[in-house]
């Protein structure tokens, strides 16, 4: 088994959720990157998360939210988009804080999971985990 079958089989996404909305962005040709667990993948030993957070260019937010509209539900949020879709317990948190952009620019092509991906810098990911133990809420 592959390691994306693995992730695939663990986050029951049997609609190829995730390889779908990052089909999207790569038609779409937007630049993004992947933060969080999914992100640390790059980086360490591979751990599944039913959690896939990214960063996109900012002013590509509303063209990227009229395409996902026919393969997932898109809940908007005062600092996220937050996609769900049926048959798959993947869950996408679009980030759509300006002051995370910075992060693109030192972005790093990665396979994780079977997956070409880009994601954030180490030191990005370390920063926004910090930030995110001291968010109180």
């Amino acid at each position: 088994m592959t390691a994306r079958e693995f992730q695939k089989l663990v986050t029951r996404d049997e609609s190829d959720f995730l390889d779908r909305f990052l089909g999207i962005l790569s038609s779409l040709q937007i630049d993004y990157c992947v933060i969080g667990g999914l992100a640390v993948n790059a980086y360490a030993e591979p751990v599944v998360t039913l959690d896939c957070a990214v960063i996109v260019v900012t002013s590509r937010l509303p063209e990227l939210e009229e395409s996902l509209h026919p393969i997932c539900q898109v809940e908007r949020f005062p600092h996220s988009l937050n996609l769900t879709a049926p048959r798959s317990d993947v869950r996408i948190q679009v980030q759509t804080d300006n002051e995370l952009q910075d992060c693109l620019g030192r972005r790093r092509e990665a396979t994780v999971l079977g997956r070409k991906l880009f994601v954030a810098a180490p030191e990005d990911l370390i920063l926004l985990k910090v930030a995110a133990y001291r968010e109180p809420e």
